[in-house]
Formats: structure tokens, sequence, C-alpha cells
């Protein structure tokens, strides 16, 4: 099979997604983790740690990510988003 032939049959299932869908996707599994977790604390302790380890890890990258000079976002929203991590 040829390089091309492979590409017009390749399956279809997963669209191109934008990076807004995976930031979306990504609290949402975190934030249900965290609910999930917070559910089960009595039982699951080291999973609340992980959850809460699991939050605070995409926390800091976002904030990391908007605390740059070069980010796009507008600097009322890279501030909103910087204090919600604080």
């Amino acid at each position: 099979m040829t390089f091309h032939s492979a590409i017009r049959y390749a399956r279809h299932e997963a669209p191109t997604r934008t990076p807004r869908s995976v930031e979306y996707d990504l609290l949402a599994q975190v934030t249900q983790g965290l609910r999930s977790a917070w559910a089960n604390r009595s039982s699951d302790f080291p999973g609340l740690v992980r959850a809460v380890t699991d939050n605070t890890r995409v926390w800091s990258t976002l904030a990391s990510d908007v605390a740059l000079p070069d980010n796009g976002l507008p600097a009322a929203l890279r501030a909103r988003l910087f204090y919600l991590y604080e």
C-alpha cells in the first residue's frame, strides 16, 4: 500500500482537535477526578491526593503559560486565569 492510499483509507473517527477543545477536556477530566476523589475520600485518601496533585499540575502549567509575555490572550484574561491558579 502506498503512502497516499494509506491516507485515503485512513479512519476518520478521530477528527483534528483544537487546542481549546483539548484544554476544555483536560479541565473537565481533572474536575471530574476531583469530584470523584472527594466522594471517595474516606475510603481512598491516596486517590484524593492524586486528584489534587493533578489539579495543581494543570493549573501550574496554565499559570506558567499565561505569565509568558508572548501569550496571545488579553492581559485581563491572563490576570484572571493566574488569579485562579493562586
